[in-house]
Formats: structure tokens, C-alpha cells, sequence
């Protein structure tokens, strides 16, 4: 399994997503006179986790948290909140990138541990 798979996919459709629809969302907020943007984060970008190779998805989401830290920030002044949630394990098709169709269902029990 290649550990270093390809950042373009994540970065394009994580980060720069989530940062095109925030823009195009304060946008339509300011004229309304505020609002509230919910992103979705991930737990991975908070913390490591050895037993997958998600570092491309990991840094692609830490951005995420960064642009709603600079975000809230940003758009206080305009009355448009803006919050991040970092989910854990949530089976997604997203583990279909670096799991095969079978290691998914023998894989993902493992990280219960990081639910509350």
C-alpha cells in the first residue's frame, strides 16, 4: 500500500471546497446581515493515527480547521459565525482510497475507541 497517495484529490475537494463554498456562503450572509457556517473537520487532523495512511486527508482537513479558526475571526465583524465539527469514524467512501472492500469492515471497529 502506498502511504504517500495523491494530495491534488484531497486538497481540491477537502480544503479548497469547503474554502469556495465559506466564501461564496459569507457573501449571501453579509447582505442578509449574518449567519453561521458549519464545516466539517475530522478527528485525523487533530490526531495521528498510525493504522491508516491518511496524511494527505489528515493535512488536507487541518487546513479546514485552520480556515475556521481564520474564518471566525474574519467574519465576526459581519455577525457570521463560524464553527468547525471533527467527527471520528464514520464509514465514508473515503476509506475505499487507501482499504480494500474487505479491510474496511475489519478496519474501522478498531478506532470505536475514539468515540465517546
Amino acid at each position: 500500500m502506498d502511504v504517500l497517495i495523491n494530495n491534488d484529490g484531497f486538497l481540491n475537494t477537502i480544503l479548497k471546497g469547503k474554502f469556495f463554498m465559506a466564501q461564496a456562503a459569507a457573501k449571501a450572509m453579509r447582505k442578509r446581515g449574518g449567519g453561521a457556517i458549519v464545516q466539517t473537520g475530522s478527528l485525523w487532523a487533530l490526531q495521528a493515527i498510525g493504522a491508516t495512511p491518511s496524511s494527505a486527508y489528515s493535512a488536507a482537513n487541518a487546513g479546514v480547521h485552520a480556515l475556521v479558526h481564520n474564518l471566525a475571526l474574519e467574519l465576526a465583524a459581519d455577525k457570521i459565525r463560524v464553527n468547525a465539527v471533527a467527527p471520528a469514524v464514520v464509514e465514508t467512501p473515503i476509506y475505499s482510497t487507501f482499504l480494500s472492500k474487505d479491510e474496511v469492515p475489519k478496519v474501522l471497529p478498531t478506532f470505536n475507541a475514539l468515540h465517546p
